[in-house]
């Protein structure tokens, strides 16, 4: 068993099968996302270069979970809602007439609640979601203010 920094192999770039996955993935969470932002998705513009670097950062985690979780799995909540905190962090979207710190926070709050009622969804739970909570999280996500771990712990507790 590793224990040693050089024991461990250097993180390569995310190969397309992965990056293809993700995507996917993110399509489906924001399957509302027009109804959300209230605009036409088509003039919603994105950086692939950040997307991919969102999704890194989502692997990177992956993995750290794996070698302190003694071989465990992330599962889909803590996928999702680390897929949220980075988009908020890394803003890869834009739109020509919304301020891109703004519009990624929507995105990223859609993301977040699209990740939640599909998990309720596939595994028959329900949702804890209010309208209070969502306002909460949108205004922590557009300043910034919450962690990786809050935003899994959060993406968690909301389940039943």
């Amino acid at each position: 068993m590793a224990n040693k920094p050089s024991e461990f192999p250097i993180f390569t770039p995310v190969d397309n099968r992965t990056l293809v996955q993700m995507g996917n993935k993110i399509i489906t969470y924001l399957e509302r996302l027009s109804g959300f932002l209230s605009i036409k998705t088509i003039d919603i513009t994105k950086s692939n270069e950040l997307l991919k670097d969102v999704i890194e950062h989502v692997e990177k985690r992956r993995i750290r979970h794996h070698i302190f979780r003694n071989g465990d799995a992330m599962d889909e909540l803590s996928e999702g809602a680390l897929l949220c905190y980075w988009v908020a962090k890394l803003h890869p979207f834009h739109h020509h007439k919304i301020n891109s710190k703004l519009l990624n926070a929507k995105i990223a709050l859609c993301l977040f609640t699209g990740v939640i009622l599909y998990y309720c969804l596939q595994n028959s739970r329900v949702s804890r979601l209010s309208g209070n909570l969502i306002n909460e999280l949108y205004y922590s996500l557009k300043h910034e203010d919450i962690s990786e771990d809050a935003i899994i712990l959060l993406a968690k507790s909301l389940v039943n």
